[in-house]
């Protein structure tokens, strides 16, 4: 997949170092990607919720939650939102 935004990803571990191994990990699992459906994000993460408007929230473990917008036949994938699970809460997965 091609990643739209990344530098989002960037900017939350430059704040929060600790998480930069796992989220260099997501960015790299994410690039290696070929989705077609929203199963295939399932089975790349199975710990990800399947939302509206073609958006998936994957729980990178350690508290941190990611809202990613596919666009399945462009083959890419936005990232919405990246933070902590107190930030997900003040959030809309569906509409960010």
């Amino acid at each position: 997949m091609i990643v739209i935004e990344k530098g989002k990803i960037k900017d939350f571990y430059l704040r929060h170092a600790k998480y930069k191994s796992s989220c260099i990990s997501f960015i790299d699992l994410l690039e290696n990607a070929k989705w077609t459906m929203p199963n295939d994000i399932a089975k790349t993460f199975p710990k990800c919720s399947i939302l509206k408007n073609n958006r998936a929230c994957i729980d990178l473990g350690q508290s941190v939650r990611v809202i990613i917008r596919s666009n399945y036949l462009a083959g890419n994938a936005q990232i919405r939102f990246i933070g902590l699970h107190k930030d997900y809460d003040w959030i809309n997965a569906n509409t960010i």
